[in-house]
């Protein structure tokens, strides 16, 4: 990963250049200009367009096994460590960093002597940055004889709390996010879950394309290229309507999903992100939590989340509350939580609430930290 700092930045910086130039230039008369002003603007715009060149060149790397920031024009200076050498990682952020909404990130090794090895600065997006060279760092860190695995969070929460977005929020910090909804609709469509299906429940639970057959034709009889596809509202109101019929489908589809699962994450170590997040509404009932490292709770007050589900999926309250009885109270889920997330009106930043989590996973118990995705 190559970054560069934002190009926004760049263009106020020259936009700055070339205001002193014009001033120096045009609003200064030579016969009648106070020489000092004259001088002080001219190198002021000599400064600027120092800077501009300096902008221009500097690179920042970030790889597998090295972070590193290159600057300088006439003279090329390269700075970097190693990931297995860093010892802390620090940001700063003056006041117009603040403003610019940028910062400094500074890396230090045993070697550095109270200062930084290798310094950022005024990088966007600074809290992502600093999540993923720590994250980096920690696993590089581990013993490259040890089982290598990455640390794996749960969510948990209410419907309609927002579990979904929270995990695009630990996407953009460099995590991979599983979606269990996803691979459980997946496994779906697989043909010998819907040969059982159908055995059970009959042809009723494919969509009606499928169940009449092409124009109106007998049943099973498909257009050429298209695969039959299971009605998931006729499934959602066969299993709700009788826990026997749920408890069978999810002993079919469990452990099709935990396999995916266990399989994605075993991608996501490969391709270099920080952790993995499992996005499953049953996290707890269907034992999804055994998978994970640790589980977060994604607090959201109940008038939000039935405006929320209301809508994006057209529910009632007593939709809601039939969905929330096939689950764990809120109570149960709260308390079985390590982290709590505030997803309500008016809570601090998902960012900064995602960053902390990811700091505090990786200081978890080494030995969950190398257990087997999917081992008891």
């Amino acid at each position: 990963m190559v970054l560069i700092r934002p190009w926004w930045m760049l263009v106020i910086l020259v936009f700055v250049t070339l205001t002193t130039l014009w001033l120096r230039g045009f609003l200064i008369e030579p016969a009648r200009a106070d020489r000092p002003i004259a001088a002080l603007i001219g190198a002021l715009a000599c400064v600027l367009l120092v800077s501009v060149l300096q902008w221009l060149s500097t690179r920042y790397t970030l790889d597998r096994e090295r972070i590193s920031a290159s600057m300088g024009v006439v003279r090329r200076l390269t700075l970097e460590a190693r990931l297995t050498s860093i010892e802390h990682v620090a940001m700063t952020r003056s006041f117009l960093e603040r403003l610019l909404g940028v910062g400094t990130i500074g890396v230090a090794t045993p070697a550095s002597g109270g200062g930084y090895d290798v310094v950022w600065r005024s990088v966007g997006r600074p809290h992502e940055r600093l999540a993923l060279i720590r994250c980096a760092a920690a696993l590089e860190h581990r013993d490259a004889g040890d089982q290598r695995r990455l640390p794996v969070l749960g969510l948990a929460g209410g419907v309609g709390s927002g579990k979904s977005h929270v995990a695009r929020v630990f996407a953009g910090l460099g995590w991979r996010v599983i979606d269990s909804d996803a691979l459980a609709r997946d496994a779906l469509d697989r043909s010998e879950v819907q040969a059982k299906l159908i055995e059970w429940w009959g042809r009723e639970v494919l969509c009606e394309s499928a169940a009449e057959g092409p124009n109106g034709g007998q049943a099973g009889e498909e257009p050429a290229g298209r695969k039959p596809r299971i009605d998931r509202k006729r499934v959602a109101a066969i299993v709700f309507a009788d826990p026997e019929q749920r408890r069978r489908l999810e002993e079919l589809i469990h452990p099709i999903v935990r396999s995916d699962r266990a399989t994605m994450a075993e991608a996501a170590l490969a391709q270099g992100a920080c952790g993995v997040v499992v996005d499953a509404p049953l996290l707890f009932e269907a034992g999804v939590d055994r998978e994970c490292d640790a589980v977060a709770f994604v607090e959201c007050p109940r008038p939000e989340r039935l405006a929320r589900v209301a809508r994006s999926r057209g529910w009632d309250e007593t939709e809601l509350e039939r969905r929330e009885g096939a689950q764990w109270p809120l109570e149960r889920k709260l308390a079985a939580c390590r982290f709590v997330i505030d997803n309500g009106p008016g809570a601090e930043p998902l960012e900064r609430q995602a960053e902390r989590i990811a700091h505090a996973m990786r200081t978890l118990d080494r030995a969950a930290c190398l257990r087997t995705p999917g081992s008891p």
